[in-house]
C-alpha cells in the first residue's frame, strides 16, 4: 500500500477523526489547567500606591542667601519629611544648584527644593 493513499483513508476514517478530537480536547484541557494555575501564582506587587502611603511632590523655589544661612540649616527646613536625611537633601541641592562645596554666598540665590503633600498645577 503507498504511504499517500494509505494518509488519505486515515484521514478520511472516523476513528482518526475522533482521535484528533479527543487530542485537541485534551489540548485546551491542559492549555486551559495550566493559564489558571499561573493565575493563582503569587505575582509581584504593583508599583501603584496604597491607599494609606503619603506622596510628596517635589517643587523648587528661588532663595535669596542671608547671613547666617547654611545647607544644613535649609536641609532641616526643608527636606522630605519621610526619612529623607539632610546629607541627601544637600547632596541634591549641590548638584541642582552647580555647587562644589558647602559655602554658601549672601545675598546670591540659590534654588531650593521642598516637598508637599498637595499636588499644585
Amino acid at each position: 500500500m503507498n504511504i499517500k493513499r494509505f494518509r488519505r483513508l486515515m484521514k478520511k476514517s472516523a476513528w482518526f477523526r475522533r482521535r484528533i478530537a479527543k487530542l485537541s480536547v485534551i489540548w485546551i484541557i491542559i492549555i486551559l489547567a495550566a493559564s489558571v494555575a499561573l493565575s493563582m501564582l503569587p505575582g509581584k506587587k504593583a508599583d501603584a500606591q496604597e491607599e494609606n502611603e503619603v506622596v510628596y511632590y517635589k517643587y523648587y523655589d528661588n532663595v535669596k542667601i542671608e547671613k547666617g544661612d547654611t545647607l544644613w540649616g535649609y536641609a532641616e527646613k526643608f527636606r522630605r519629611p519621610d526619612g529623607m536625611t539632610c546629607s541627601e537633601y544637600i547632596s541634591d541641592v549641590k548638584r541642582i544648584n552647580h555647587l562644589h562645596d558647602d559655602k554658601l554666598v549672601v545675598d546670591e540665590t540659590i534654588v531650593l527644593p521642598y516637598y508637599s503633600t498637595e499636588y499644585i498645577k
